[in-house]
């Protein structure tokens, strides 16, 4: 079995005339990161992220609620991508890991929840899938195989 923690980042800044990789989040976002990490303490410890501030940023704030320090890989290949990147990353996983979380951006977190499930969903900022597979390998993954176990959509 293996299980995927799919997670949009929290709601970000305008920062006009920077890099849209350089926007951090807003109060609200850090309050809807904080919410999630609350509610889901135990995530897995590994955990790839995007690179933009916003990612690393709700990543770094789930983080400090885990019971467990996770293990976080930046990865730019999920910065500006589409779904397929998202899919490559999860095909390349050593299969020792059974459960992973993916901080990533719309509209690649929703198409990859589509893919995996046929559930068509519109991730909300902050919000949380958890989509658990029967598998033992992660290259195995396939098409509308995954069975979404969860869904949380902050209420800030």
């Amino acid at each position: 079995m293996k299980t995927l923690f799919l997670i949009r980042h929290a709601e970000a800044q305008d920062l006009f005339g920077l890099p849209d990789s350089f926007r951090g989040l807003t109060k609200r976002g850090n309050a809807q990161a904080n919410e999630i990490g609350t509610l889901y303490s135990s995530l897995p410890p590994y955990w790839i992220v995007s690179p933009a501030v916003r990612t690393y940023a709700t990543a770094h704030i789930l983080a400090a609620h885990q019971k467990q320090s996770p293990e976080i890989h930046l990865l730019p290949a999920l910065y500006m991508s589409s779904c397929n990147a998202y899919l490559d990353c999860l095909f390349t996983l050593p299969n020792e890991v059974n459960s992973v979380v993916i901080v990533g951006h719309n509209p690649s977190i929703s198409e990859l929840h589509y893919v995996l499930t046929k559930e068509a969903i519109s991730f909300k900022k902050g919000c949380l899938a958890e989509i658990q597979f029967d598998t033992t390998d992660w290259v195995s993954l396939a098409q509308y195989t995954g069975n979404r176990i969860s869904l949380k959509v902050p209420t800030v």
